[in-house]
């Protein structure tokens, strides 16, 4: 297990160094600019907003290259270190580009965050919510795909007051259980109607919190990963990663618990004497998270602490025993809480929700239920054989960010083979030690991450799929990247990893990459 640090440049004196950085610089400002005006083209009808918009995104685009360019001179630098410079500017550039409601489902989050933030704020009357009636306005839009008129109202409102007229709406309260989900968003929207702010400017305060809260977890993440952080780096930079943490879906909320997680139950295994109290601490109310958002379907990632060694002084098969008792009892948690997920009235699944009547919303026909899959098993089989083979190349390509926004934002396949081919490179970045990483944890983490697309699919087709279909219906690739570096990691090996140039190579590349795939985003949306 090796390089936490990236060291990029080698051997040129501080006196060249400098040189070369302002020669860098200037170039790297030049083939921006060149890529700017090319592109300039699709401004031609757009109103000022939009323009203006444009041209800070490629301002940010240039700090984005004077950050790499420094790195790139820069030796000993960390790859956490690196991340936290870059994610920044790269959230600007992704809530700018793709405002509130155009992320999936994001006017119901919309809804959710202000409704629960009304409840902390006792802004209730005769049982319904108030929200401000700029809020109402900005609700009532609905917009799912880019379009110049709801780009401009957003654009002209992101700095803007509110007189605080609080008015009542149809809505019932939802469960405060749900704050879990949303508790970043709801801190920085009801912030946000303390200082008076106006709608627009609100919902991108809750979505900040949200990105900060995605930032600090994925960067203790890639500080803490024992190994595999060019792997997990990678992921952390997905469109669709990039998509969801700047957004009030609490997929941000979930990815970030899951990278924290998969972390810290890594460094619990392999880096046990450096484990403190506080870490702990973290560890469990990240793992409170997951427990409680989407009928704990991710809960499965707290079983990695399982592997870790400890000493007891009754013997190796007492503490073999202990540890089996442990594992069944984590594993017992997580199934109770999803089976009372799957058969709660009103909310049938952790990922969707359908009438008391168990009808698919989108059909209005009865869906699949518990029993007739398990009275079934032969059939059930055949139900994810089929969806795996119907559907598995799309769930990776929509995972990666084919298909942003409301799956109506398509972006260049080729640029999707490539992240795909960076995740796999990523993957063979080290040399495994096998006598620390064994085969036995890999496979237990290729068995937690199946646990967890399976327990996301019988979801779905008890919430989103009609009786009879021959696949399950309403899974989405963006789903499983809480599970993507489970998934690949077992592929380090000690036969076949990268030389240390090659992994300084790729560790620029992919923020290379992020810049590219914004770059052929911008036209899809503007």
């Amino acid at each position: 297990m090796r390089h936490s640090k990236v060291e990029i440049v080698e051997n040129i004196n501080v006196g060249d160094r400098k040189i070369l950085k302002y020669i860098s610089i200037i170039g790297a400002i030049l083939v921006i600019l060149l890529f700017y005006f090319n592109q300039h083209n699709i401004l031609v009808d757009k109103v000022n907003s939009i323009k203006n918009v444009h041209s800070i995104i490629y301002g940010l685009f240039a700090v984005i290259a004077i950050i790499l360019i420094i790195s790139i001179l820069k030796n000993n630098y960390k790859i956490e270190r690196l991340f936290l410079l870059i994610i920044i500017p790269i959230g600007l550039i992704y809530t700018l580009l793709i405002p509130p409601g155009i992320v999936p489902d994001e006017w119901t989050h919309m809804h959710n965050t202000l409704t629960l933030s009304s409840q902390l704020m006792q802004k209730e009357s005769d049982d319904k919510i108030m929200m401000r009636s700029d809020e109402l306005e900005l609700y009532s839009k609905q917009a799912t795909a880019p379009n110049n008129d709801y780009y401009d109202y957003v654009y002209n409102n992101i700095f803007s007051l509110s007189d605080n007229n609080y008015v009542v709406t149809d809505s019932g309260a939802i469960s405060l259980e749900q704050l879990f989900s949303y508790f970043p968003a709801v801190l920085g929207v009801t912030m946000g109607r303390i200082l008076h702010l106006g709608a627009v400017t609100t919902i991108y305060l809750g979505r900040l919190f949200n990105f900060l809260f995605y930032t600090v977890l994925g960067f203790l993440a890639l500080k803490r990963m024992p190994f595999g952080k060019l792997l997990l780096f990678a992921v952390i930079m997905l469109p669709m990663a990039c998509q969801q943490m700047f957004s009030l879906s609490y997929d941000a909320v979930i990815n970030a618990a899951s990278f924290f997680c998969i972390a810290y139950g890594m460094s619990f295994v392999y880096q046990s004497d450096k484990v403190e109290k506080k870490d702990i601490v973290l560890y469990a109310l990240a793992g409170l998270l997951l427990l409680t958002i989407k009928g704990s379907a991710y809960a499965f990632i707290l079983v990695i602490p399982i592997l870790a060694k400890y000493f007891n002084p009754n013997g190796y098969e007492i503490a073999k025993r202990t540890k089996i008792i442990i594992f069944i009892i984590v594993i017992t948690c997580i199934v109770l809480l999803n089976f009372r997920s799957f058969i709660s009235t009103g909310t049938t699944s952790s990922l969707g929700t359908v009438s008391g009547e168990n009808l698919v919303p989108w059909s209005g026909t009865p869906s699949y239920t518990l029993s007739s899959l398990l009275t079934d098993i032969p059939g059930t089989i055949m139900l994810f054989i089929n969806t795996f083979i119907e559907k598995g190349v799309w769930y990776i390509n929509t995972a990666i960010g084919s298909e942003l926004g409301w799956l109506n934002i398509l972006m260049p396949t080729w640029t999707i083979n490539v992240w795909i081919g960076l995740l796999i490179i990523s993957s063979f970045s080290e040399k495994s030690n096998n006598e620390v990483f064994t085969y036995e944890h890999k496979l237990l983490y290729f068995l937690i991450a199946a646990a967890v697309i399976l327990v996301v699919m019988l979801a779905m087709a008890l919430a989103w799929t009609p009786a009879g279909y021959q696949w399950i219906e309403g899974v989405q690739g963006r789903y499983y990247i809480p599970i993507i570096y489970l998934l690949l990691i077992w592929l380090q090996n000690t036969k076949i990893y990268l030389h240390d140039k090659i992994v300084k190579i790729v560790t620029i590349i992919i923020p290379i990459m992020a810049m590219i795939s914004i770059y052929n985003l911008i036209p899809l949306v503007l």
